[in-house]
């Protein structure tokens, strides 16, 4: 205010920065496989859009990461690269298994802390019932949103 003669000033601040959040999973168990397409391509529109915020995982009987091979650019190589990571394709559902790897995988430590965590899942599960609760409820303390 000395500078200015006495009057008072605006305090000059900068703008709160946004980051966008990561993480996408999908389902692609048996009972999954009619929309096993259209959520891949979703994913990869995803991934094209913003390549280094977005990662997509698989849910299955185990978890696998399949951003890499979603950031082709023509879809439809994508989905071929993709459909033969994905070991457990239409195989069976043990999602709170699946779950557990997804905070910690790939050597990106956190991957889901302040994620929105997109399940595209009917929830059917094999497993143990209890162990999926825990783990979503794990993941919904990690993450900011978990959409299901």
């Amino acid at each position: 205010m000395l500078h200015q003669g006495g009057e008072p000033s605006r305090l000059a601040r900068k703008a709160r920065r946004r980051k966008p959040r990561r993480l996408v999973a999908r389902d692609v168990s048996g009972s999954m496989e009619p929309y096993a397409d259209a959520l891949l391509r979703f994913a990869h529109a995803a991934v094209r859009v913003a390549p280094f915020n977005v990662e997509v995982f698989t849910l299955g009987t185990r978890l696998t990461r399949v951003t890499r091979e979603l950031r082709q650019r023509d879809p439809d190589a994508a989905l071929k690269a993709a459909g033969a990571a994905i070991p457990d394709w239409s195989g069976g559902t043990r999602l709170g298994d699946s779950l557990q790897g997804v905070p910690g995988s790939v050597g990106q430590r956190g991957a889901a802390r302040g994620a929105v965590a997109v399940l595209c899942s009917d929830g059917w599960e094999r497993g143990d019932p209890a162990l999926l609760g825990e783990q979503v409820a794990r993941l919904a303390r990690l993450a900011h949103t978990v959409i299901w």
